[in-house]
Formats: structure tokens, C-alpha cells, sequence
């Protein structure tokens, strides 16, 4: 009895054993395509990210300071995923024999309305839609694993990569932590809902992904310019659309008033350009806030167009967000007539359900349902007489050239009788076929 006792112990402990090493086995052949044991400071990790051309792994700051210590283990969880291997490994070797496709490059900055005129593209189920790709190298500037000197020239070459079907490893890194840009693309959006949220991408699903969809590619930018597309033309000689997006200077710094007060916790009756520093001239600073920035971007990058140079022949569009929220169905089919593609009946459908509904409580942040009309207008409701004329005083150049007027009285500012905007005298919508 005791010996049949010991037997049914040693068999019971043998399937324990058994059973765990397989759980175990398991679970490391999964966490094996993501993770690696080594600490991030070793030599081979090291080596690993220095040796790619976008990368280079400056010497941590200290990790006493709160923000130093979540950059710290964010560069702790980079370095530690094997999505550097996986993508060196996999997506450098992907052949250069890809389906050529469209590249529809959506150029515009922070709160313009470049989330309704991307979602307009990604409601197109043959176009492969990527929101804000280039956040990618912003996160890695910001964790210190790429110096700012080398952010322009790493985006526009991630741009590249990207449309070659390629997909490196920041890249892979941002949609894995980013939910933002997996949640506002389709495509993203569906195959990480069947590979485990987003658990199990990889390049090579990618890969297949923009294959599948003949390499029609549509991108929203909000740090991209000219400069940034142009290799795409000139040296990959891809078939490049540029809807080049702009916006009212005044309603763009209503619309940031509106997004950084509630995350600075500026109670709302405090709440203005001045408390947030957006009319203040910034030169390094890094995220584009300021309307100071805003304006010269928007000088730089039109009077570059309106030189006309021979490689944006056929290549560019510029949309004013104003007359699309107007007319959102009109210049929705403007546009797609500009891009060579059919309307798709889900096109029309999204523009017309989600561009006449006045939701404009909603606190959602990169919302696009609601009354486009409205939105264009808003801000005369919000910005006081002041604030609106010092931003004139900063961009009213570049406001004259793209028809939008200045307020003269302080009764204009909410008298709707009174137009700000007037029709664009320089070559319609500068088209260039």
C-alpha cells in the first residue's frame, strides 16, 4: 500500500514536472519573438542598435528626475525587444520587386484637421492607411536613442522605407506602444485585432499587408515637409500624391488652446495662448506648438510650391481645411479626382455620416465626427479679440497669401456676417498637372 502510495506520488509529480516544462516552453518560444534576457547596456545590444542607420543609443541621463527614469524604461523596453532582429532580419531582405502602388502623402501639422482629411483615405479599403508614421522617430529623439541633429534625415529616410513596403524596427517599436496609430488606421486596426492586438505583428505580416493592397499607400503627416517627400520622386521615382493641408492660424491655435490646457491642468477661465507660451517664438522647440513655427512652416512650404519646380509637377495639391469643411463631399471627390482614384461608396458614406453631426462636446482628442462647418468656425467663439490679433501679427503674411483675413474691430471677431476667409487668388487650389 505504502509502495503504490510512493508510485502514484512519483508518477503524479513526474506529470507535474512535465507539464510545467512544456508551459514553460511555451511561453518562452513567444516572448522569444519579442524579448531578449540581456540587459539593454550589453556590448551585443549596444553594437545591435548603433549598427542601424537610424539609430544611435546615447548615453542615458540620469534616472533621478521623474521623466528621466520613464525615458530610462523606455529604452530599457526598446532595447530589450527583439523586433531589432526581427527587422533586420526579415524586412531588410524584402525584395525590391514590390508592387509600385500610390503614395498619397498627407502634409500638414498639429490640430489643422489632418485627422478628417486621413480618415477620408483610410476609409478607402484598397489604400493601406498609416497614421503618423513618423511619430516613430519623434519617440525615439524623445527617449534619447537618436540625436535631433539626425531626425530630419532619419524621417525622411523611414519615409522611404515605408514606401518600399518596408518596415523597421522604431517603426514596428511605435505600433506596438502607440495604440493611437493602431486605432486610426483600418488596416492596422484589423490585423492586430486577429494577431493578438498586435502581439504577433511582425515586418513580414506587414509586408504582406502592403503587397495586398498592390502597394497603395496613404500616409498623415504632421512632421513631414517638402524636403522630407522629395527623395521619393526624385531618387525612388515613386508615384507620389501630396495633399498639402493648411488652416486658419487662428482656429489651429484655438484648437491647441483647446488640446494642452486640460494636460497642462489649466483651469479653463485661465486658460489662453499666453498662459501656454503657443504666441511665443521658440526656435528648438521640438513639437511644432507654436504658432510662430505654424506660420513658417506654412511660409516655407508654399512659397516652395508656388516656385513651381519640375519635380512637383503632377505630384502636389494644396487644401485649404476651410473649404473642405464647407463642402466636405464636393472636395472629397476634388480630391480623389487629384489622386486618379475612384470614390469608393464607403468614402462618401463616412464623409456624409460623420461631417454634419454636431458633437462638438465631445472630448475625444483626434475625434472627426462632428459638424465640419462649425469646426471651421469655432474658434471665433473661443479666441479673444487679443489673441486673435496676435496671431495675425505673426502670420499675416502668409494669411494674406492664402486668403484669410484679418479681423478689423472686435465686433468682427463674432459677427459670422463678416467672411475671414477669401477665395485663394493663387492659382485656384495650386494643382500642378
Amino acid at each position: 500500500m505504502t509502495m503504490s502510495r510512493g508510485v502514484i506520488f512519483i508518477v503524479t509529480a513526474s506529470i507535474f514536472v512535465l507539464f510545467s516544462l512544456l508551459m514553460y516552453t511555451e511561453v518562452l518560444s513567444r516572448h522569444s519573438k519579442w524579448f531578449e534576457h540581456a540587459p539593454p547596456e550589453t556590448i551585443s545590444q549596444r553594437s545591435r542598435l548603433n549598427g542601424h542607420p537610424f539609430l544611435h543609443l546615447a548615453r542615458p541621463e540620469s534616472t533621478n528626475h521623474a521623466s528621466g527614469v520613464s525615458r530610462r524604461m523606455k529604452q530599457r523596453r526598446y532595447s530589450a525587444m527583439n523586433i531589432t532582429k526581427l527587422t533586420f532580419a526579415d524586412a531588410e531582405r524584402v525584395s525590391t520587386a514590390h508592387p509600385v502602388g500610390l503614395k498619397i502623402m498627407v502634409l500638414a501639422r498639429m490640430r489643422t484637421g489632418s485627422t478628417l482629411l486621413g480618415e477620408i483615405l483610410n476609409q478607402n479599403p484598397s489604400l493601406f492607411y498609416l497614421f503618423e508614421p513618423l511619430h516613430a522617430t519623434d519617440s525615439m529623439v524623445h527617449m534619447r536613442m537618436m540625436e535631433l541633429s539626425k531626425m530630419e534625415a532619419s524621417m525622411a529616410m523611414l519615409l522611404r522605407k515605408l514606401s518600399n513596403c518596408i518596415f523597421p524596427s522604431e517603426f514596428m517599436y511605435d505600433i506596438y506602444n502607440w495604440r493611437i496609430a493602431r486605432g486610426k488606421s483600418s488596416t492596422i486596426r484589423d490585423m492586430c485585432e486577429a494577431k493578438f492586438k498586435c502581439n504577433k505583428a511582425n515586418p513580414t505580416l506587414f509586408n504582406a499587408q502592403c503587397k495586398r493592397h498592390k502597394g497603395n499607400m496613404a500616409m498623415k503627416m504632421i512632421r513631414a515637409n517638402l524636403e522630407t517627400i522629395k527623395p521619393l520622386i526624385l531618387e525612388d521615382h515613386l508615384n507620389v500624391k501630396i495633399l498639402h493641408l493648411v488652416r486658419d492660424p487662428r482656429a489651429t491655435a484655438n484648437s491647441r488652446k483647446r488640446f494642452y490646457c486640460p494636460r497642462k491642468k489649466i483651469p479653463p477661465e485661465q486658460c489662453s495662448l499666453y498662459a501656454l507660451g503657443i504666441l511665443e517664438n521658440e526656435p528648438n522647440l521640438l513639437k511644432y506648438k507654436t504658432v510662430h513655427k505654424y506660420c513658417q512652416w506654412m511660409r516655407d512650404t508654399v512659397q516652395a510650391a508656388l516656385a513651381r519646380p519640375e519635380w512637383l509637377r503632377g505630384h502636389y495639391k494644396l487644401i485649404r481645411y476651410e473649404d473642405l469643411a464647407l463642402e466636405p463631399l464636393r472636395f472629397t471627390k476634388d480630391i480623389y479626382n487629384f489622386l486618379g482614384l475612384p470614390l469608393h461608396p464607403q468614402v462618401t458614406e463616412w464623409v456624409r455620416a460623420n461631417t454634419q453631426e454636431n458633437t462638438n462636446k465631445s472630448s475625444k482628442v483626434f475625434n472627426t465626427r462632428k459638424n465640419s462647418t462649425q469646426a471651421a468656425i469655432s474658434w471665433r467663439n473661443s479666441l479673444t479679440f487679443k489673441e486673435a490679433k496676435d496671431v495675425e501679427k505673426k502670420c499675416g503674411d502668409v494669411m494674406e497669401l492664402l486668403g484669410y483675413r484679418s479681423l478689423g474691430s472686435e465686433e468682427d471677431l463674432t459677427n459670422y456676417e463678416v467672411p475671414v476667409t477669401s477665395p485663394l487668388d493663387i492659382g485656384a487650389d495650386i494643382s500642378f498637372t
